[in-house]
């Protein structure tokens, strides 16, 4: 029985924080007209379990006369009214006394987010607390933490959500941004959604699109199609494509239901679940949206974003590269092939190369294997079948140094050039291997399709068509 709507006034924000589920952002669009938010708060209205509304975003307070009006209109109603905000407006006292003195008397809750995850240096909840007390206005204060190894593997053994308070989920935004050197487990084990009532929800969000999320990226649908308390009394989780798994096994069940190629691992059943969707939102584009609920914008200002981490969110670790010559290494190399593509053996520049036959080097962190660097030396040259490195430990040098050590190689062989394979799907390696000097000299177009038989979804839910093929040349970077 539904007790509370969130409106989500807008996915526009002031920030643009590294955790946040909706992926909001200055340069973020959707906002509620007048007419719709008065449509939807008239639709609630005629559900009597309904007793609360949210205001929340985004940033509900960029849209001010907006939020003021809504406010007054489901004051009248008789439902009780928070704000979630991270009290941007309030930058001094006074500034946030103008703001909420016409507030005071209308709203129940006033959520303030405050801390380094929203703010570095200039946090002004302060300033929104002291006015909300002036005005008696209930307040509570929203903190979060970056997570650690510590906190990921506390939440494992005590099986919830949150460890002392609020935590990071990881969905949305977090799941690009603060994955990078946390610990994961593999995605079968997460066999219960920890986090919402799917079968029973006392909760959902709105948008400004008019989409109902039940789970912020999963819809059960559309309040300008249909009326809310229509959708709400026929909802049936078990018809729902994507709800109907996650009740019966979690989101792994997910993944076994559709056979998703993502049997990885992950930080919390919501990292796998995320993924998982990403990959069906072509699939099921009216249970899974809006796209800007599952994808950081390719550019950050000048900065191309696949692959990016910000400088402060980097983690730092000791690591070793050496050559592969244990049998348990082997075994790790051949696994983590399966894993990610399902076979050991590779059709690449018309021959076959067979993964556990080849030469290569061996990321280790701690006495645990994290990447893999694989190539042949034919005649006077080297084909670099991969450089594959666990996702956790990405973004930390483990892939270039993996990729030195080859070119080492070549250079102690005195070998014309390395050649390269990449998908057309793979963009985050297309990148790697520009940034470390390969340039591309052909491409085998339907190559892809042609070895699988037909079309294969890809990385970023791309067509897997084609191969580029890349080559570095020792000689002409020496000269450089």
């Amino acid at each position: 029985m539904i007790k509370q709507i969130h409106i989500l006034l807008t996915y526009k924000c002031i920030l643009e924080c590294d955790h946040c589920f909706v992926f909001s952002s200055p340069n973020a669009e959707g906002v509620f007209t007048f007419e719709n938010l008065k449509e939807l708060l008239y639709q609630i209205k005629r559900i009597k379990s309904i007793d609360t509304v949210y205001f929340e975003g985004g940033e509900p307070f960029l849209y001010y006369p907006l939020m003021v009006k809504g406010i007054e209109i489901a004051k009248n109603m008789g439902l009780k009214v928070g704000i979630v905000t991270n009290a941007y407006w309030a930058i001094t006292p006074e500034d946030a006394k103008i703001y909420l003195e016409p507030l005071k008397d209308k709203i129940d809750d006033l959520s303030i987010s405050s801390d380094k995850l929203h703010w570095d240096e200039e946090d002004y909840a302060q300033n929104a607390i002291k006015a909300a007390k002036e005005f008696n206005i209930p307040y509570s204060v929203i903190s979060l933490e970056v997570p650690t190894p510590q906190m990921i593997k506390k939440r494992w053994k005590e099986k919830k959500k949150t460890i002392g308070g609020e935590g990071v989920i990881f969905k949305g935004r977090a799941v690009y941004r603060l994955s990078q050197g946390l610990p994961k487990k593999v995605w079968h084990e997460f066999t219960e959604c920890l986090y919402e009532d799917l079968e029973n929800p006392e909760r959902v969000h709105i948008d400004p699109y008019g989409n109902i999320h039940i789970c912020q990226g999963i819809i059960i649908g559309n309040f300008l199609k249909n009326e809310l308390k229509e959708i709400f009394e026929s909802y049936n989780p078990k018809s729902h494509p994507i709800i109907k798994p996650i009740i019966k096994g979690g989101p792994a069940e997910l993944v076994k239901e559709y056979n998703l190629d993502c049997k990885g691992e992950y930080i919390d059943c919501c990292h796998l679940c995320f993924t998982a969707r990403k990959m069906l939102m072509s699939k099921f584009k009216q249970f899974l949206c809006p796209e800007n609920m599952y994808f950081d914008p390719a550019f950050q200002g000048n900065k191309f974003f696949i692959g990016y981490i910000p400088a402060e969110m980097k983690r730092e670790v000791k690591f070793d590269i050496k050559e592969i010559s244990e049998k348990d290494e082997r075994e790790f190399v051949i696994n983590m092939l399966k894993d990610i593509f399902g076979e050991i053996e590779f059709f690449e520049f018309n021959k076959w190369y067979n993964a556990g036959e080849l030469d290569g080097f061996i990321g280790v962190v701690e006495k645990e294997y994290v990447g893999f660097a694989l190539y042949k030396i034919e005649d006077n040259f080297m084909t670099l079948l991969t450089i594959n490195v666990k996702e956790n430990y990405r973004r930390m040098g483990i892939g270039s140094a993996l990729l030195d050590k080859v070119k080492e190689v070549a250079k102690k062989n005195g070998l014309r050039f390395i050649r390269v394979p990449v998908s057309n799907d793979d963009l985050i390696s297309y990148v790697f291997y520009l940034k470390n000097g390969f340039k591309l000299y052909d491409v085998d177009i339907g190559l892809c399709e042609r070895r699988h038989g037909k079309e294969l979804k890809g990385f970023f839910g791309l067509p897997l068509r084609d191969e580029f093929y890349l080559k570095w040349e020792p000689r002409r970077e020496i000269k450089k």
